[in-house]
């Protein structure tokens, strides 16, 4: 399996110099994209749903540590390459998979990507559920909940209550506005500053001064006025 790896580091050269040693000593690793800093590198995370992140700590933008914080779920393996041992001790209590100073030594490289292909192999069944389910963190583990199964999510303050084919709603400690930039676009779509639907359970549009939707299980969502327009674009 090839395992597809982001760079995040804000300087040109140290992105090229690891995409270098990893296409020579490290042929099972795909390298996807690469960002220069933090609200782009999160934007890219989301999109290419990457198994493996290497990402610098200190860069103008914000810290590493501030990208795993911005994101809702960190569902991939994550090794820090920077050119500072001060923040080794804050990289491993965030899990970090190993840590990298800079200029990297390729054996060291090597020895960390075989961590990862360790890690990949024992968890196959997360890695499969990548980009198809939301992860959601729950009393007694991590519940897998496939976006299909979803039909709107619900904004409670600062929690979001999920709403499935089950009825049985799941609550997640985030904000509406975390999952709207986590969730794909072309599955959901934000119709209420409360409310986020899956396209695919929408069963009736209702016009009038008070918009809304119809979805699968009867629920009547809000459709916002100034939604609507992103909406019936949509249609």
């Amino acid at each position: 399996m090839m395992i597809r790896t982001m760079i995040v580091d804000d300087e040109e050269h140290a992105i090229e110099n690891l995409e270098i040693l990893l296409k020579k000593y490290c042929p099972d690793v795909q390298v996807v994209d690469t960002s220069q800093n933090i609200l782009d590198g999160i934007r890219k995370i989301n999109m290419q749903k990457p198994h493996l992140v290497l990402l610098d700590v200190s860069m103008p933008s914000g810290s590493g540590f501030d990208l795993l914080d911005a994101l809702v779920e960190v569902n991939f393996q994550f090794i820090f390459i920077t050119a500072f041992e001060k923040y080794a001790i804050d990289a491993l209590r965030r899990n970090a998979l190993d840590y990298l100073i800079k200029p990297v030594d390729f054996t060291e490289l090597q020895n960390a990507i075989e961590k990862v292909k360790q890690k990949l192999a024992a968890n196959p069944q997360v890695n499969s559920l990548m980009g198809t389910h939301l992860f959601v963190p729950v009393t007694d583990g991590i519940e897998f909940i496939n976006y299909e199964e979803i039909i709107y999510l619900e904004a409670e303050g600062n929690y979001v209550k999920i709403h499935t084919a089950d009825n049985k709603p799941v609550v997640m400690s985030k904000t509406l506005k975390d999952l709207e930039y986590k969730l794909p676009s072309r599955i959901f779509i934000r119709c209420h500053r409360s409310y986020i639907v899956n396209r695919n359970k929408i069963k009736k549009y209702n016009k009038g001064d008070g918009s809304s939707l119809t979805l699968s299980n009867g629920a009547q969502i809000p459709l916002s006025s100034g939604k609507k327009d992103d909406f019936l674009g949509y249609l």
